[in-house]
């Protein structure tokens, strides 16, 4: 069977994070697969990095070439020790151009600032929003060069900038987040001519994290991978603090 829609990236798409779980089947992935009729393989995974795509997820991908291949990675990157601007944009350039070759149609998201909704410091806001920009150049780089391929943009994502839209961790997308992401690119796939019968059947109304919720989920889930991945978020924090 000819596969229909593949997913590579982090847990942006697969809906899995630290102490977050969207159900897989109410992930903005599986949303657009489910209204174009086809089925989809989610090779996305948590935590994964541009390098982590190109070596463990690209392997993977199934033959024949699939109808749609989406791309959203690079927050693990931003956040990761040893950011390199050139080495980032030569990994991304080898996963787009092996992700087109192996889809009919490579959806390719640009990234938003996350910092309006984190509680960072000033300069280490400014250090995310610079690692941001430049996945964000790497990622308009790869598409001038590869046609065709339709880039999106988190940021444009009608409702993003809500609270509602993210869950307790305030980086991952909540069921309603995922369903904005879902209608986003719908919208875009018909407006380039992609033929989408389905709907995109919205969620029932979820209850907004609260301050109480935001302190729980930290003791029990934040705190400890936190104090576990001490060694490896230490030094690009530090880093992004200096400036």
């Amino acid at each position: 069977m000819r596969p229909g829609v593949v997913s590579l990236g982090d847990s942006l798409s697969c809906g899995e994070g630290v102490g977050v779980r969207v159900p897989r089947d109410r992930t903005w992935v599986q949303l657009l697969a489910q209204a174009m009729g086809l089925p989809a393989v989610v090779l996305a995974s948590p935590g994964a990095r541009t390098r982590d795509v190109r070596q463990r997820q690209l392997p993977l991908m199934p033959q024949p070439r699939a109808v749609l291949v989406t791309l959203l990675v690079g927050y693990n990157d931003v956040a990761g020790p040893g950011f390199e601007a050139a080495t980032l944009a030569e990994d991304l350039s080898h996963v787009v151009r092996a992700a087109r070759s192996r889809g009919e149609l490579l959806v390719l998201w640009r990234l938003a600032d996350p910092t309006h909704r984190l509680p960072v410091p000033k300069r280490a806001a400014a250090g995310v929003r610079d690692r941001v920009l430049s996945v964000n150049e790497a990622i308009d780089r790869c598409a001038a060069a590869d046609d065709p391929t339709l880039v999106l943009d988190l940021a444009q994502v009608s409702g993003v900038r809500n609270r509602d839209a993210w869950a307790v961790d305030r980086l991952h997308p909540s069921v309603l987040g995922h369903y904005l992401m879902a209608r986003h690119a719908a919208a875009a796939l018909r407006t380039s001519g992609i033929q989408i019968t389905g709907s995109i059947r919205a969620p029932a109304p979820q209850p907004v994290p609260t301050r109480v919720d935001e302190l729980y989920w930290l003791a029990r889930h934040g705190t400890p991978w936190a104090a576990g991945n001490l060694g490896r978020i230490g030094p690009p924090a530090l880093a992004m603090l200096r400036g």
